[in-house]
C-alpha cells in the first residue's frame, strides 16, 4: 500500500515540475470542465479560474473573425479537458494549454485560421503553434484570407521601439492603389482605423511595435488580409 501511494505521488510530483528546466515555471496539469466561452482564446472552469490559451492571439470582440473564432471555442464548452497552466497574467486568469480529445487545442485553433501566433517565451509547444499557423496561411483561411487589395500596401519607413533612444515610432506606408478604409493591429489589442488613401500615410505611435517579432497586420473593411510583415 505504501509503495503504491509512493508511485502516486512521485507520478503527480512529475506532472507538476516536468516542465520547470524549460519555462522557467513549474507547470500543473489537471483535468477540469469548461463551463464558460468567454471568446475565442479565453475559457472559465468549473471551478471558477478562467484560462488564458498561451502562445495565441484570436481577433477582439466585434472584429472580422470574432463570431467564428468564438464559436470554434464553444465546442469545449461542458466538456471535460485536460488544461495544462504555468502562471496567471496580470488580471488573474491562468496562461496555459488546453488538450481536447488528446488534441492540443491552441494548435487546432490556429490551424483553422481563427487566431495568429502571440509567443511572449518560447516553450515546448512553439514550434507547433508556429506550424499550424503557417499551414493556415498558406491555405489562405480565416484571418490569412487574402483582399483583392493585396500587394497595394508597402512600408516607406517603419521606426519602432528600440531602434532609437525614444519610445516614439513612426510608420509610414505607401498605397499604390484607391482610398480603402483597413484595420492596422499589432501582435497585441493594439489596433488602429485608417482611410489609406493613394499615396503616401503616416502614423505617430509610442510602444507599440517592437524588434522582438512584434507583427504589423493590415486587413481591409472586410476583414481580409491586405498586408502583413514580421
Amino acid at each position: 500500500m505504501l509503495f503504491l501511494v509512493f508511485i502516486l505521488t512521485g507520478c503527480l510530483y512529475y506532472i507538476y515540475i516536468r516542465d520547470f528546466s524549460t519555462t522557467g515555471n513549474a507547470v500543473a496539469t489537471q483535468e477540469h470542465v469548461v463551463m464558460r466561452v468567454l471568446d475565442g482564446d479565453t475559457v472559465e472552469l468549473e471551478n471558477g479560474e478562467k484560462v488564458r490559451l498561451l502562445g495565441i492571439n484570436t481577433p477582439e470582440k466585434k472584429t472580422f473573425m470574432s463570431n467564428e473564432s468564438m464559436n470554434f471555442t464553444i465546442r469545449l464548452l461542458n466538456k471535460t479537458v485536460l488544461v495544462e497552466t504555468t502562471e496567471k497574467d496580470k488580471y488573474g486568469r491562468n496562461l496555459g494549454y488546453i488538450f481536447y480529445q488528446g488534441n492540443l487545442f491552441n494548435e487546432e485553433i490556429l490551424r483553422g485560421g481563427f487566431a495568429h501566433v502571440f509567443i511572449y517565451t518560447d516553450d515546448k509547444y512553439s514550434d507547433r503553434l508556429r506550424k499550424a499557423e503557417d499551414s493556415a496561411r498558406e491555405s489562405e483561411i480565416g484571418i490569412w484570407k487574402k483582399s483583392l487589395n493585396s500587394g497595394c500596401i508597402s512600408v516607406v519607413e517603419f521606426v519602432y521601439l528600440d531602434e532609437k533612444e525614444s519610445d516614439n515610432e513612426t510608420l509610414r506606408l505607401r498605397n499604390d492603389c484607391g482610398t480603402m478604409n483597413v484595420l492596422i493591429k499589432d501582435d497585441a489589442t493594439h489596433m488602429y482605423k485608417e482611410a489609406l488613401k493613394p499615396g503616401i500615410f503616416e502614423m505617430q505611435t509610442k510602444n507599440i511595435w517592437n524588434d522582438n517579432g512584434d507583427t504589423l497586420f493590415i486587413w481591409d473593411s472586410k476583414g481580409l488580409l491586405v498586408f502583413e510583415r514580421y
